[in-house]
């Protein structure tokens, strides 16, 4: 039975994969991946549940795109302009660092009371589906200012 045939859908998720570096940062490459696998299992329940959803994925290659997308981390997960997680936490990127010459922070996310540098694919579809069971309408945006770090990363970066 074709799933998208028997539940139209009516609430599209708009999910903004953004992020500094897929060729060469293991942080965003092994985000990237679990991003997409979670996406895939959880896309009958999605339709199921009358949803849809596109993933952008945003290099945020110049500090323009991190101004204009409200930048903090690398990487970050947004749905429907909503950062998938609470809070930004960082500890140095290699990867980055080596690509900027400069250390660059980059996020880490809190599972599980540990601290990982890429969200495991269990987590992902948690948060996916708390951030479509509370339905959050309104979007608490604080004044922007690009971090130092990334502003350093900008600067440095050949």
């Amino acid at each position: 039975m074709d799933v998208e045939a028997c539940c139209p859908t009516t609430k599209m998720l708009n999910v903004d994969y953004l992020y500094l570096d897929l060729q060469r940062c293991d942080r965003c490459q092994s985000t990237d991946q679990r991003l997409e696998e979670a996406l895939e299992l959880l896309r009958p329940v999605l339709l199921k549940l009358g949803y849809s959803f596109k993933l952008n994925k945003i290099h945020m290659s110049t500090k323009d795109l991190a101004l204009k997308y409200r930048f903090l981390s690398s990487p970050t997960i947004r749905i429907n302009n909503f950062d998938l997680f609470e809070t930004v936490t960082e500890n140095e990127c290699g990867c980055c660092s080596e690509i900027s010459g400069h250390a660059t922070d980059c996020r880490t996310f809190e599972e599980e009371g540990q601290t990982v540098n890429a969200p495991s694919v269990k987590f992902l579809i948690e948060k996916i589906l708390l951030h479509i069971l509370n339905k959050p309408k309104v979007n608490d945006l604080k004044p922007y200012v690009l971090p130092e770090n990334l502003e350093l990363f900008y600067q440095k970066k050949p």
